[in-house]
């Protein structure tokens, strides 16, 4: 799980239409540049556009204008990104959720993560850190997954979303053979009003039974 957990914002491409590389330093920019982030402000995505986009305005002497299309894990503001006119006066964040993960798991995008972008620059990366409240009992990964066993169905984590790399990165844990039926599933799958997928069971580490697991 460390390993997945450390995953980097390997993604993070400043993604622009190919139409800026058209234009002429003399003719662009002429007004303000829209920049896409497809999280929600105050995610690590949306401090690195804000310090990019100042950096960004003041070179090139035009207001960057930050705009945050956050759902569906990112792929919302991606497929904004994408179906932006190419003017090169709309550029945006690509991330490993919206540019692998959806990929890989979702035939159907609206967009695609190949196609219908051009990279520029690696921004930057982060790492995935597991942490549980302070009155958990827990102070390290091996007394965690005691305590789930301890006290099977009573465990919750969140993510920030389905199909995020965290998301992913919790069912990676849950895959391990220390941790399997120990640690939780992710609430949104467990508590769907309805059967889950084959797909989304595999992904979420679920049970390929829908009867659920023995304790």
């Amino acid at each position: 799980m460390l390993r997945l957990a450390s995953i980097m914002l390997a993604a993070a491409l400043l993604a622009a239409s190919a139409a800026v590389a058209q234009a002429s330093d003399t003719e662009w920019p002429q007004r303000p540049i829209r920049l896409i982030v497809p999280f929600p402000a105050g995610a690590s995505t949306d401090i690195i556009a804000r310090i990019v986009g100042q950096k960004l305005s003041q070179g090139l002497g035009q207001q960057i204008v930050i705009e945050n299309r956050a759902g569906a894990s990112g792929n919302i503001g991606a497929d904004a990104i994408a179906k932006a006119a190419p003017d090169g006066y709309t550029i945006g964040l690509a991330t490993a959720s919206t540019h692998v993960v959806a990929a890989s798991l979702n035939p159907n995008l609206p967009y695609d993560p190949i196609k219908d972008f051009a990279p520029v620059a690696m921004l930057g990366s982060q790492p995935y850190v597991l942490v549980v409240h302070p009155a958990l009992p827990a102070r390290n990964l091996a007394e965690l997954i005691a305590l789930a066993k301890a006290k099977p169905g009573t465990l919750n984590y969140g993510s920030a979303g389905v199909a995020s790399v965290a998301h992913l990165a919790g069912s990676c844990a849950r895959s391990q053979p220390a941790a399997r039926r120990a640690l939780p599933s992710c609430r949104r799958c467990r508590r769907s009003p309805r059967p889950a997928s084959p797909a989304t069971r595999r992904r979420c580490g679920l049970p390929s039974s829908r009867r659920p697991p023995r304790r």
